[in-house]
Formats: C-alpha cells, sequence, structure tokens
C-alpha cells in the first residue's frame, strides 16, 4: 500500500461517475476547475449545449466543501440548467492523488454521490497528448 501523495481538492477535475446518475443528466462530461475560493463547471451535451457554472467556494478542515452558483449560462437547446444560480451546494468532499469523492455531508458512513479524477491524469489514461496551457484553456 502507496500513501496518497496529495489530498488537496483543488485542481482540475472531470467527473467520472456516469452523469446519468447526477445532476448533470445527459451530459456527454463534465469538468470542475476548483480553488480555494472560487469554481468553475463546465457541462457538455451531445446536442453541442454547453452550461458553465461559476461561483464562490469554500472548504472547512474537515472536508465540507460549499459551491455558491452565482452564473449560470443558458442552454441553447432551451433545457433547464443542471444547477441554477443561488442553489447551494454542500458536500463532503475527499481527495487522494487523482481521485476525488464527494458526498453528501449527513452520516457516518457516506456513500459516494459522484467521483472525480483529476483531468491531466483523465486524458493521459485515455491515450490524449497534455493541453497545453494557453488563456483559452485556462476559462474552461
Amino acid at each position: 500500500h502507496n500513501p496518497a501523495q496529495t489530498s488537496s481538492p483543488f485542481g482540475q477535475w472531470v467527473l467520472f461517475t456516469d452523469p446519468n446518475q447526477t445532476a448533470f443528466a445527459g451530459a456527454r462530461r463534465v469538468e470542475l476547475n476548483l480553488t480555494p475560493t472560487t469554481f468553475r463547471m463546465v457541462a457538455m451535451y451531445p446536442a453541442g449545449d454547453q452550461v458553465v457554472i461559476t461561483g464562490p467556494a469554500s472548504i472547512t478542515p474537515s472536508g465540507l466543501l460549499t459551491l455558491m452558483p452565482q452564473s449560470t449560462t443558458t442552454m441553447a437547446s432551451g433545457g433547464r440548467p443542471p444547477i441554477l444560480a443561488g442553489q447551494m451546494i454542500q458536500v463532503l468532499a475527499s481527495a487522494a492523488d487523482n481521485t476525488m469523492v464527494f458526498a453528501p455531508p449527513e452520516g457516518m458512513a457516506p456513500t459516494p454521490s459522484s467521483v472525480w479524477h483529476r483531468l491531466e491524469k483523465a486524458r493521459e489514461a485515455a491515450g490524449q497528448p497534455p493541453v497545453a496551457r494557453t488563456a483559452a484553456t485556462d476559462s474552461l
């Protein structure tokens, strides 16, 4: 057994859980960029819709992550965005190396509600080259 080298939840993540089991039903890919003070989620849908959700973020030492969406783009198809501005999200966030798990904040043995993988490691596992960092990729 090798201990985790990092337990930081901050960074760029991609949703590993089937989006249909989350608020992002129908999405083909969901990415999360989490910093100590902000977050940005981008959900990409097969018809070309892209929903961007941004706002402040905070995390307690015990791992309670609070996301407060302030801006949610509308879907070109007219569908309802998966998360609305002002709809606070609180989850327990636990990260180890390249995996992060969200779970409901209540209960002694939380059941994971979603699993996320670090974006760069997910790209490597899929055989894709690392993305060159540019202003355009930083805005995702």
